[in-house]
């Protein structure tokens, strides 16, 4: 697979990916001005159990969204919709000028995808991903970070707590094997750095920092304007910033949400789209 067409394939939907994993997000809203005295601080497991309780819950739910994405390379603004089954299927389309441009089928163990524009049809799965980004990804991963739900939690890591002037946060130190296609050698113990900011009225992550000092990368996604969608917040703007080798962002802005409703996900490959597997 050449390198620019694997850019095309990928530029938004790694996007995603990638900020679920190494990510560092900015709430635009002044936390700072909605609260009152200086926070008390609560305890690693404490938070925990108060963010987890505020996740987005749903059996189905349709997404509609406008995105501009920025590479080196691509400077591209395009129409989205998601439509999922929790814990099940995600599936995504996206338009360019009124045309579909890219449609994806996520399952929890595969990954499909359709280039319209160059008649391709891509089909592997998240370990194929894993080795592309070096390091693991996995569809809850993905689910919760387009939710903007709680994530990457690891009860088992080197946890502390404390506040700031306008958040709770919480750092979390994770080793992990870096994943890579080659035989480089790497060092397995190598650690992530996780700090997350937390809403302390809300308690939703408002602000989450993860730093591969490896890789040298560093992401940085925005999650604001919370909505109530029956008894949960939904975040309507989204946006992630990729720093390293190569700088590349993505911002989301939803305009519709349907919650509950069943939802139909077609995804044919005719015989015109050259297969292209992993």
């Amino acid at each position: 697979m050449s390198k620019n067409y694997r850019r095309f394939q990928y530029s938004w939907l790694l996007t995603l990916l990638l900020g679920s994993l190494l990510v560092a997000c900015h709430s635009n809203r002044e936390l700072a001005k909605n609260i009152g005295p200086k926070l008390n601080n609560k305890s690693p497991k404490q938070l925990s159990k108060l963010v987890t309780g505020t996740d987005f819950q749903f059996d189905w739910l349709y997404l509609k969204a406008s995105a501009k994405f920025k590479s080196p390379t691509e400077n591209q603004s395009f129409k989205i919709r998601v439509k999922m089954r929790k814990d099940s299927v995600i599936w995504m389309s996206a338009m360019a000028l009124g045309v579909e441009v890219s449609r994806v089928l996520i399952t929890t163990d595969s990954l499909q995808m359709l280039d319209r524009i160059h008649g391709k049809y891509y089909v592997g799965d998240f370990e194929y991903l894993s080795n592309m980004i070096q390091t693991d990804v996995n569809f809850q991963v993905l689910q919760a970070m387009m939710l903007g739900n709680s994530m990457l939690w690891d009860e088992n890591a080197k946890r502390k707590s404390d506040v700031d002037s306008a958040a709770y946060v919480l750092r979390q130190f994770s080793r992990r094997r870096q994943r890579r296609r080659n035989t480089e050698a790497v060092d397995p113990s190598a650690e992530l750095f996780y700090t997350f900011w937390i809403d302390p009225e809300m308690f939703r992550v408002v602000k989450l920092s993860v730093k591969d000092p490896i890789q040298n990368k560093n992401l940085v996604a925005q999650f604001d304007a919370f909505q109530k969608q029956g008894d949960f917040l939904f975040p309507k703007k989204q946006s992630f910033q990729v720093t390293g080798k190569e700088s590349l962002s993505l911002s989301l802005e939803y305009s519709k949400i349907v919650v509950d409703v069943p939802q139909r996900l077609p995804f044919k490959v005719s015989q015109k789209y050259e297969r292209v597997a992993q």
